[in-house]
């Protein structure tokens, strides 16, 4: 048996001694104190939108207190803080919402039950005063805005960029009339709303001159928009006596400002990107103290719904080879019969260019889908006409020939081995401007349709590769865009040029009959006028639409579409905001979806845009592809559509004076 030595013994029966004391003190029962009472009382009162300060009565002996809080009434219940006052402001709370406390008394380590349930609602979140609008007139300020949920009332200040601002008037109406103003003079205002215990929302702020009446309408383009999509906003103001006048003119949503523009003729416009799915917008005109003085006044509200955006486009980096000459039109399609796209682009005339001018060059694509150097192919004379190329089979042979507008009529190119014959001169008479090859009659055979300054005239075809003589559609004098499509829904295609800011119809009423024209105004405030057009469906409705590219720098750009009412008639215009600058417009399906979709070529801002053509027959957002390569213009038939290396995608095609043939590549 082990010996334990004497020392660790005796160390062990002391702690064993120690361990049976300690377990007689702990059990011995504790005495019974007096009860602590909690606070018979308890109030909660909100401070803010975002604080309440609860308070209560003293409880006998207590020390301290404990609150806590719950979002339901009863419970249950989460300490949010102490105190050793009667109240605590309780901070970090959401807007309009009810809490409910109790409050416990503290005395050395014994804890009271829960006071009566206290309950406030925290104060709503007061938005500055939207829809302030101004309303100048001889000697008379009006104000007038939106009720503000959760405002008790409403203080008025006027404004003074030196002495401050000036509280003129408390009120719990929405509105706010202000006498006794000297005319033509300049006011600023600010409103605020508050609530009953006297907190503050932030200001809404405008400003007007006083002086005769007037009124400002507004108006949003497109009507209907898409995510990411601009839209344009303007207004139109008019006295009383129908004169348009000056001033500035503030555009809101709500009682934020969105932009401003001056007026010009009545009239300003600016371009804005929609952050919400729907937004409402209004304008205030400020009036204009001169002679005679204008007072301000406001527009009704215009609200705008924003859609889902819809598809998709994208380009690859930009490519360029010159020709040598000014190059100025530009045609896609298979000119060697292999069923690839190629490309024809023609040259007008450049000092010390020679032989390259005035000549149509083809570039092939080959077997492995990239485009070979180019042909030049010269003109039968070597002057005269817009040297338009157009690719079609005019013979019915299955194999398409080039046509080029030169000299007084049109060159014809059918192919050959090795490339093209050598032209043959088809004459019309005059320098043609644009020109399409069409069957116009409807009788089965495409005719030669090409502009002059004054008249559209025209080639019948009598048979395959065959016309009869020119005979003259007169037409006010005009650009050279030709359109040729059925836009009226009468028994036959259409003629349809441009003449500045109006669209020219010439309707076939019957085979080779032409009503007198008709001219439809291109959409009023665009300081810039229409530059180029297009003619087809991009409304879905299965009628052909009238697009028009209207140039100039923001906010002027735009690209318009005359469209059909519910009865077939034209004359609806639905306007969109393209980037700066547009010119040429052609009309492609660039995504596969079996729709138009619009493409144009930005002048001197390298930039092309294609807006797909929705669902709903409207257009989405101009989707922008980089173009590397400056050109200050195009010409009206400067751009063109195919696909240039057999990858699926659509390719946008340039004629660039400065750079040659440019490809913009999809992707």
């Amino acid at each position: 048996m082990a010996h334990t030595p004497t020392r660790l013994r005796l160390f062990g029966i002391a702690l064993v001694a120690a361990l049976v004391a300690v377990t007689q003190l702990t059990a011995a029962p504790a005495q019974a104190g007096p009860a602590i009472n909690p606070p018979p009382a308890t109030s909660a009162t909100a401070v803010s939108s975002t604080q309440i300060r609860v308070s209560w009565q003293a409880a006998p002996q207590a020390s301290a207190y404990r609150i806590s809080r719950s979002t339901g009434s009863g419970g249950p219940y989460t300490q949010v803080g102490s105190s050793t006052g009667l109240e605590f402001l309780n901070s970090g709370l959401a807007p309009a919402t009810t809490y409910y406390y109790v409050v416990q008394a503290e005395y050395r380590n014994k804890l009271s039950g829960q006071s009566p349930q206290a309950s406030a609602t925290t104060l709503p979140v007061l938005a500055a005063p939207s829809g302030l609008r101004l309303t100048g007139t001889p000697g008379t300020m009006e104000l007038t805005w939106a009720a503000v949920p959760g405002a008790a009332r409403y203080e008025v200040y006027r404004h003074h960029p030196i002495d401050g601002d000036s509280l003129i008037t408390s009120t719990t109406e929405p509105s706010f009339r202000e006498t006794g103003r000297s005319d033509g003079y300049y006011y600023q205002y600010k409103v605020r709303a508050l609530t009953a215990n006297g907190a503050a929302g932030p200001f809404a702020s405008g400003a007007a001159y006083t002086g005769l009446a007037t009124t400002t309408t507004i108006a949003v383009n497109p009507t209907r928009s898409e995510q990411g999509q601009w839209v344009a906003l303007s207004a139109r103001v008019r006295t009383a006596d129908g004169s348009e006048p000056w001033g500035k003119v503030v555009f809101l949503s709500g009682s934020e400002v969105i932009g401003q523009a001056t007026l010009w003729q009545g009239y300003a416009a600016m371009v804005t990107t929609p952050k919400a799915s729907s937004v409402t917008y209004y304008a205030r005109f400020e009036g204009y103290g001169t002679n005679p003085n204008n007072g301000g006044s406001s527009s009704t509200d215009l609200p705008l719904q924003v859609d889902p955006a819809y598809g998709e486009v994208s380009f690859g980096p930009s490519e360029a080879a010159r020709v040598g000459s000014t190059e100025t039109a530009i045609a896609a399609g298979d000119l060697t019969g292999d069923g690839l796209t190629d490309v024809v682009l023609t040259t007008g005339i450049e000092a010390g260019a020679g032989d390259l001018n005035h000549s149509a060059y083809l570039y092939v694509q080959l077997p492995e889908h990239r485009l070979a150097a180019p042909v030049r192919y010269g003109t039968s004379v070597p002057t005269g006409g817009s040297m338009v190329p157009v690719i079609a089979d005019i013979d019915g042979d299955g194999r398409n020939e080039l046509l080029v507008a030169s000299g007084d009529g049109l060159d014809l190119y059918r192919q050959s081995p090795g490339g093209l014959a050598a032209p043959v001169a088809l004459p019309f008479g005059a320098p043609l401007g644009d020109v399409h090859v069409i069957d116009l009659d409807q009788d089965g055979t495409l005719d030669l349709v090409a502009t002059t300054n004054e008249s559209v005239l025209v080639r019948y075809g009598t048979g395959p590769g065959e016309f009869a003589a020119p005979t003259a559609v007169t037409t006010p004098l005009s650009g050279p865009v030709l359109g040729v499509a059925d836009v009226t829904g009468g028994p036959g295609l259409d003629l349809v040029r441009l003449d500045g800011r109006r669209i020219i119809v010439a309707e076939q009423t019957s085979a080779r009959t032409f009503a007198a024209t008709t001219g439809v105004p291109v959409p009023e405030g665009q300081e810039i006028d229409a530059r180029s057009f297009a003619a087809g469906d991009v409304t879905g409705d299965g009628r052909a639409d009238v697009v028009v590219t209207v140039t100039g720098n923001m906010p002027d750009p735009r690209v318009s579409v005359l469209t059909h009412d519910a009865s077939g008639a034209l004359g609806e215009w639905q306007v969109y905001v393209a980037s700066d600058m547009p010119e040429p417009v052609v009309l492609e399906d660039m995504d596969g979806d079996s729709r138009l979709d619009v493409v144009v070529a930005h002048g001197g801002w390298y930039q092309v845009g294609v807006m797909l053509q929705r669902p709903d027959g409207r257009l989405g957002r101009e989707q922008l592809g980089y173009n590397s390569y400056y050109a200050s213009h195009y010409e009206h038939r400067g751009l063109a559509v195919g696909d240039i290396n057999s990858d699926g995608h659509k390719d946008v095609l340039l004629a660039d004076y400065n750079n040659g043939l440019v490809v913009v590549p999809g992707a």
